[in-house]
C-alpha cells in the first residue's frame, strides 16, 4: 500500500503541471482559462482530501471545457482524460476509467511518439485499473513498457521509474500466486528498487533536483 500511495502521489505531481494556463489579450478567453484552472484546481484539492466523488463531476465538465479549447488530439486533452480517468478507478469504475485512458494513450502516442516520457503515467494508470481487476496478464507489459521508456529516457534515478516499479511491485506477488515462480520478475527484487528510487522524490522539488541532474550529467 505505501507503494501504491507513492506511485499515485508521484502520478498527480506530474498531473499538476498543466494546470497553469497562460493568459491571453482576449479578456473572454483569458476568463475561460481562469475557470477551467479554478476547476482544476478543486479536482486536485478534492482528490488530495479522498473525495473522489465530489470530484468526479468537476473533473467532468474540465474536461468539456479542455476539449472545447483545445482540438480532440491535444495533449491537455490526454492529460484531462488521465486525470478523470485516476478518478473512476479510484471509485472502481474500471471500464470507464479503462475507456478514457485508451483515449488519452492514443493522443500522447500520436502527438509525443510511442517512446516519449509523457507515455509513462497512462501506461501506469492502465495498468492499475488492470490489477485492480486481477488482470495482470494485460497489467504486466504495460509496467514494463513504461519502465523501458522512463529508465531509457530519464535514467534509473527519476521518480517516473520509481512509479513504475511501484507498479510491478504490486503486481508480481498475485502473479506469483495465479501462475507460480517466474523467471526474471522477482517480488522482492522489485521492492528493494522501488524503495531506493521512488521514496526519495516525494515532493516536486525532489523531482526537479532529479531532472538537473539528469541534464548536468549529460553535458
Amino acid at each position: 500500500m505505501a507503494c501504491e500511495r507513492a506511485g499515485r502521489a508521484t502520478g498527480w505531481l506530474v498531473l499538476l503541471v498543466w494546470i497553469a494556463a497562460a493568459a491571453t489579450a482576449d479578456p473572454a478567453r483569458a476568463r475561460k482559462a481562469e475557470d477551467l484552472d479554478a476547476l482544476n484546481m478543486q479536482v486536485v484539492q478534492l482528490y488530495k482530501a479522498g473525495k473522489y466523488a465530489d470530484a468526479t463531476p468537476i473533473a467532468e465538465r474540465a474536461l468539456v471545457l479542455t476539449e472545447k479549447r483545445y482540438s480532440a488530439g491535444h495533449i491537455q486533452v490526454g492529460t484531462s482524460l488521465t486525470k478523470l480517468a485516476e478518478l473512476y478507478r479510484a471509485q472502481g469504475r474500471f471500464a470507464d476509467a479503462e475507456q478514457l485512458l485508451k483515449r488519452s494513450l492514443a493522443i500522447f502516442e500520436k502527438a509525443r511518439g510511442p517512446n516519449h516520457r509523457d507515455m509513462g503515467l497512462p501506461l501506469n494508470n492502465l495498468a492499475a485499473v488492470y490489477r485492480h481487476q486481477g488482470r495482470y496478464a494485460e497489467a504486466e507489459p504495460l509496467h514494463k513498457r513504461s519502465l523501458a521508456i522512463a529508465e531509457k529516457a530519464l535514467g534509473p534515478d527519476h521518480p517516473d521509474v520509481g512509479n513504475s516499479l511501484n507498479g510491478l511491485a504490486m503486481l508480481s506477488p498475485p502473479m506469483r500466486a495465479l501462475r507460480g515462480p517466474r523467471p526474471g520478475l522477482h517480488g522482492s527484487d522489485v521492492c528493494r528498487r522501488c524503495a531506493v528510487v521512488a521514496s526519495p522524490f516525494s515532493s516536486a522539488q525532489a523531482k526537479a533536483k532529479a531532472d538537473q541532474s539528469r541534464i548536468g550529467k549529460k553535458g
